[in-house]
C-alpha cells in the first residue's frame, strides 16, 4: 500500500474543512455539518472502526487529513452487491437517481436519529426519511485517493462493510 505523501497534511480535526477525510485515533472519518435552525453544528461521521456509521462531536486532536488538492473516489467491489434499503441504513452508502452518493449513519448513542451526508460533508437526509427507491444501497465499498479524477496510490485508503 502506498500513497503520495503530498496528498496529506497534519491538522487539528476541528480545523479540517467540511467534507475532508481525516484519520483520527486510527480510524477514518468525514468532517460533516448539520444545518439546524439555530446554526451549523460540525461533527465527524466515522467510516471505519468500532464507531463506523456513527456521528459524533469533533475532538480537539491532531489528525492526518486528505488535502483539498486531492479528493476521493468511491468504488464498489461488486456493483451487483446492491442491497434492499435497510430500515435504518447505518454504515451504508446510497446512490440516488441523480447519481449522488450519501453516507448513512446515526448519532452516537441514539440509533433512531439516522442521517445522510454527501461527499462534501453536508446533511442530505431526506425530510420524510423515505428509504424506498430511487435509492440503491451498498453496504461494502472502497475509498480511493484521487486527484483531478485520476486514482492515486496502488490500493484503497480503506475498504468497509456496514454492520
Amino acid at each position: 500500500m502506498s500513497f503520495p505523501a503530498e496528498a496529506f497534511t497534519r491538522i487539528a480535526a476541528q480545523d479540517a474543512e467540511i467534507g475532508t477525510l481525516v484519520l483520527l485515533r486510527g480510524d477514518w472519518a468525514l468532517r460533516c455539518q448539520f444545518e439546524p435552525e439555530n446554526g451549523p453544528v460540525q461533527q465527524l461521521f466515522w467510516l471505519t472502526g468500532e464507531r463506523a456509521g456513527q456521528i459524533s462531536g469533533v475532538p480537539k486532536e491532531i489528525s492526518l487529513a486528505v488535502k483539498p488538492t486531492h479528493g476521493i473516489q468511491i468504488r464498489l467491489k461488486d456493483p451487483r452487491g446492491v442491497n434492499p434499503i435497510h430500515q435504518t441504513p447505518v454504515g451504508v452508502i446510497t446512490v440516488n437517481s441523480n447519481g449522488e452518493i450519501a453516507f448513512w449513519g446515526h448519532i452516537l448513542g441514539s440509533h433512531q436519529d439516522v442521517y445522510a451526508f454527501s461527499l462534501q460533508g453536508k446533511d442530505v437526509t431526506p425530510i420524510d426519511r423515505d428509504w424506498s427507491p430511487p435509492f440503491l444501497t451498498f453496504d461494502s465499498y472502497e475509498i480511493w485517493l484521487a486527484r483531478d479524477g485520476a486514482q492515486q496510490g496502488d490500493s484503497p485508503l480503506f475498504a468497509t462493510i456496514a454492520k
